[in-house]
């Protein structure tokens, strides 16, 4: 076996030429193909802003020639751009996206690498890796804005309970007579913990389930039969050691046990 000379310096050259002749690409198409892909996960496969000035810089292509390869990708489909407002410069700037499960379909891959070369099996591995990542990352997302959406829809449905119940208590009809300190209109509490429980407690109970609870629950404060330290923190007490709502139980309990109607 022949040994390896010691005295020889590290190869410099950034560019495999080998698997290069694999892209069926242009060469500045490639390094700006390869640049997309690694910024795409870079950003944990969200959607990422970049200006083309600092394309250029890190890419060395100049912004006539982006224009044109960016186009050439949109045309495959696997690159998604969109314009839109940048919250901290408060200027318009370009998003990109990319589509791993698209580039995972042998058709649109084999316009980017050639088919017959043995790296082809590695680049189709490689993207439907990522593909199955960004779908993990999406679905959890779309739960994440599923949640976002119960709890605000929940929240706003308690505030309409909440002043019903108040002027109830201020007319007299919660109580024996009328109380000698009224209850101002306001506002319930509102955070991420108390709308990310509020969507916790839709994944077993229903609205109207929650409503109720919340009446007898808002009915006992009022009667001073519950006296929390704090309204809504009180409400959707969770243990999750028994993963329970333990105060909200008791009052559906409540409400189910001595609530009724009139009947004809």
């Amino acid at each position: 076996m022949k040994k390896i000379d010691p005295n020889i310096p590290e190869i410099p050259l950034c560019t495999n030429v080998i698997r290069l002749q694999s892209y069926l690409l242009a060469p500045d198409e490639l390094i700006l193909f390869d640049w997309f892909i690694v910024k795409q996960f870079s950003f944990h496969y969200k959607e990422f802003h970049y200006s083309q000035a600092r394309i250029e810089k890190e890419t060395r292509i100049k912004r006539s020639r982006q224009d044109m390869i960016i186009s050439k990708f949109h045309e495959l489909e696997f690159l998604t751009t969109e314009v839109k407002d940048n919250k901290e410069t408060k200027g318009r700037v370009r998003y990109f996206k990319i589509d791993f499960e698209i580039l995972a379909d042998k058709f649109i891959l084999s316009k980017i690498i050639n088919s017959e070369h043995e790296i082809f099996r590695a680049f189709m591995k490689y993207m439907k890796y990522h593909a199955a990542e960004q779908k993990k990352k999406t679905k959890h997302k779309k739960e994440e804005e599923f949640s976002k959406y119960a709890g605000h829809a929940i929240y706003h449905l308690l505030n309409e309970v909440y002043d019903k119940r108040r002027v109830m208590y201020n007319e007299g009809k919660l109580t024996s007579e009328k109380p000698k300190r009224a209850k101002a209109a306001t506002q319930l509490q509102k955070n991420k913990p108390i709308l990310k429980k509020m969507a916790k407690l839709t994944d077993n109970y229903s609205e109207r389930a929650i409503e109720h609870a919340f009446i007898a629950y808002t009915d006992s404060v009022f009667r001073e039969e519950i006296k929390p330290n704090n309204f809504m923190n009180y409400f959707l007490s969770y243990d999750s050691s028994i993963e329970s709502f333990g105060v909200f139980e008791n009052c559906l309990n409540n409400f189910n046990l001595n609530y009724s109607y009139k009947t004809e």
